[in-house]
């Protein structure tokens, strides 16, 4: 973004020095000239070019497409940083939603089913493989409430980062 904003200073100061060298510089002379036996002759001038054409159009016209070429970088740059925060506000919103739904409900609901086939399996109405089936769907609920937790932080901090940069702009 600040290239973006220094190229667009870049090519204002460019379109600036076109403009000046447009007007003519005055050329001021003055002069002593000896002149054996007769004295000293003594010349003073003053110039002024005439321009025919403007010759420098074509570098002003290119410092004017650099200037708008830069607007054009920035402007490009700003969406894009806005687009990513965006990005990583909707993911975050996901993520967050995922941790809720995981604590509201889903841990609940393994932990019980947990509960309920051991109590089965002590009352004799179940089997050891059933017991170890509700387990193993616990812990890989479990492995996916965390890596929702981890997604959820990793979200947070994308978006933290998105924020800091649009904050520079």
């Amino acid at each position: 973004m600040k290239a973006a904003q220094l190229s667009e200073r870049a090519a204002d100061a460019s379109i600036h020095l076109q403009d000046a060298q447009r007007i003519p510089d005055l050329t001021v002379g003055a002069g002593v000239e000896e002149v054996p036996m007769s004295g000293n002759t003594y010349n003073v001038g003053v110039g002024i070019p005439l321009p025919v054409s403007n010759r420098n159009q074509g570098e002003r016209a290119k410092g004017l497409i650099q200037r708008m070429k830069a607007q054009n970088d920035q402007q490009l740059i700003t969406n894009q940083v806005l687009s990513d925060v965006d990005k990583a506000l909707v993911a975050f919103e996901i993520q967050k939603r995922r941790v809720e739904l995981y604590r509201t409900g889903v841990l609940t609901k393994v932990d019980d089913i947990q509960r309920l086939t051991e109590f089965s399996l002590k009352a004799g109405e179940s089997s050891t493989l059933e017991l170890l089936d509700a387990i193993r769907t616990r812990r890989e609920t479990l492995a996916g409430f965390y890596q929702t937790l981890f997604d959820y932080q990793a979200s947070l901090l994308d978006l933290e980062a998105g924020d800091r940069d649009a904050l520079q702009k």
